[in-house]
């Protein structure tokens, strides 16, 4: 994490800029100055690749304990619960009428 008591270098912030080039997880458009970075995915993939590759290497692919370990680790605000539970909800009748048709979940 950076130190907010002591102003980051400008050559630092390109450095690491470039190597997330590098990594492709950035573009950058060199036709414009300043250079223009952006990212090279939508976040919701990466945090979606994210989440997957912690279920894996930590939980040992138990979305559960992935479950229980953020809700329990802060507050959490009402409209998330509700989110959570309006999703927990679906994929229980998913798989309540997947059960019904005798096809797997």
């Amino acid at each position: 994490m950076l130190a907010r008591d002591r102003p980051v270098a400008y050559t630092a912030v390109l450095r690491m800029l470039q190597i997330m080039v590098n990594k492709r997880l950035l573009s950058v458009d060199k036709k414009q100055r300043p250079q223009v970075f952006r990212p090279r995915e939508d976040k919701a993939v990466v945090v979606g690749r994210l989440v997957q590759d912690l279920l894996t290497r930590v939980l040992d692919g138990s979305a559960s304990q992935l479950l229980l370990r953020a809700l329990e680790g802060r507050p959490t605000p009402l409209e998330e619960l509700d989110r959570v539970r309006q999703v927990l909800d679906a994929l229980e009748r998913e798989r309540r009428d997947a059960g019904a048709r005798g096809t797997p979940p």
